[in-house]
């Protein structure tokens, strides 16, 4: 199930303002916070379609999950491969390589400098010099902007992950590459507030004023209203049982679009015949059964 959008239009008009001032020359680096599942990334991916299909200058625009699971050697690979794959998409070419080798071979004869320095850098993490490579991998937004003319917006989601890579001070040696890179305008954005505002404050100290930071909270009522009764038929005919899905989600988008999908799962008939004992059964092992796959799945995301 394709998770729904959420209003989140204020939110939305604000960030799309950032892009356009820094269009216009006006760099403010963004942070958006806030708890699992709330929408951060559907945000933040909308952000970045509606940014790459707006008028010129047109803008490079990569989005990064930092994986828990990172070592530097897959973070570099991911790194080098997105910001690629986006200077290939801008240059309108269709369907670009998804396997590495063959993007960096790709993208070679319209930013040779930057492929070259890509190489560099995976040569360094595969050989265990982790610093320099992680150093250098900061250096290809500016290499890349410089040798494209094109501005730069980067997303890094979960970007407190940055702090499992095997470097010393990860978010010191981010913080002077960000004082210096005017033509990158950075997005971190993260599911722990308070660990990233103490980043934000301590492990990028210089950076804090630079870094306007916009936390997302539960979506109101009547957005949850809305999705559950435009992909849920039968949150149209019974107001008590919509009431029931509202508190259960409390305003949390992933929570709401897990409970309507296994809704969704049951068959008309079924749940004509018997609508209060199917949710009832739906609840029961959602609630109660600490082993099942719903609770599971639900207290995964």
């Amino acid at each position: 199930m394709t998770p729904p959008w959420f209003d989140r239009q204020e939110s939305l008009e604000l960030l799309n303002r950032r892009v356009a001032s820094f269009r216009a020359g006006y760099r403010q680096n963004l942070s958006l916070l806030g708890p699992e599942g709330i929408g951060k990334s559907t945000l933040l991916k909308r952000l970045l379609h509606q940014a790459k299909q707006a008028a010129a200058p047109p803008l490079i625009c990569a989005y990064l999950d930092v994986g828990e699971e990172d070592n530097l050697v897959e973070w570099a690979s991911r790194f080098v491969q997105t910001l690629l794959y986006a200077v290939l998409q801008i240059e309108g070419v269709e369907n670009p390589p998804a396997q590495l080798q063959e993007l960096v071979r790709s993208a070679d004869a319209s930013v040779p400098k930057t492929t070259a320095a890509a190489s560099r850098l995976l040569a360094l993490a595969e050989s265990g010099r982790s610093e320099e490579a992680y150093d250098c991998l900061w250096d290809l937004t500016q290499l890349l902007s410089q040798e494209t003319g094109h501005l730069i917006v980067l997303v890094l989601d979960e970007f407190h992950r940055l702090a499992l890579l095997p470097v010393r001070e990860p978010f010191r040696a981010l913080g002077r590459k960000i004082m210096v890179q005017g033509t990158t305008m950075y997005v971190l954005a993260s599911s722990q507030p308070v660990l990233a505002r103490s980043i934000l404050r301590e492990g990028l100290a210089l950076l804090f004023g630079q870094f306007e930071v916009l936390e997302l909270g539960p979506v109101s009522a009547l957005s949850c209203l809305r999705a559950i009764q435009s992909l849920w038929a039968q949150g149209r005919e019974d107001a008590s049982l919509v009431c029931l899905l509202m508190q259960l989600a409390q305003g949390n988008p992933q929570r709401l679009d897990l409970l309507l999908s296994r809704l969704q799962a049951i068959s008309s008939e079924d749940f004509q015949a018997d609508p209060r004992g199917k949710v009832l059964e739906l609840l029961e092992v959602f609630l109660l059964d600490p082993g099942s796959s719903l609770r599971k799945e639900f207290e995964s995301r």
